[in-house]
């Protein structure tokens, strides 16, 4: 139920342009952000909602074993080629949801790295981080799920 909430909640208010077909805003009203937007609506067009990616290349091996930065780049690298294949880029992401494990929360710096390489600083998406005891692979340091205005 939670999962189903969330894509709704920020389709409620709007804001600065984000891509072509949405809007972001960070409320006045709020600690001011510059890492994510608070609040992304999509103004028309389709939704596309992205199942979780980790860091599996196209041959099933899990890259950059004990190694976030790796695992996180090749997490957005996922994203690039689902998105491409809903005729998309990474600028028509609305949200992301960070699953991290536990014991990597303090590299959450690197993180934001990696994620700043691949969104604009500029027009970033609503984000949400969730610390989690572990994912389906030990492994697997870190899942990123999306949802795409296209």
């Amino acid at each position: 139920m939670r999962k189903l909430l969330c894509p709704l909640l920020f389709l409620l208010f709007s804001g600065a342009v984000l891509a072509q077909k949405t809007t972001a805003i960070n409320p006045k009203e709020l600690l001011p952000v510059s890492n994510y937007s608070q609040i992304v609506i999509i103004n028309e067009g389709k939704t596309a909602f992205i199942s979780g990616q980790v860091a599996v290349n196209a041959q099933g091996e899990i890259v950059g074993k004990g190694d976030l930065r790796a695992q996180t780049r090749q997490v957005f690298e996922n994203l690039k080629t689902v998105l491409a294949t809903g005729g998309a880029t990474l600028d028509n992401l609305v949200k992301l949801t960070f699953y991290v494990r536990s014991k990597q929360i303090k590299a959450l710096s690197i993180i934001r790295e990696v994620r700043d390489e691949y969104i604009s600083t500029q027009r970033p998406p609503a984000s949400t981080l969730l610390i989690v005891e572990g994912l389906y692979d030990p492994d697997i340091l870190i899942e990123i799920e999306a949802v795409a205005a296209l």
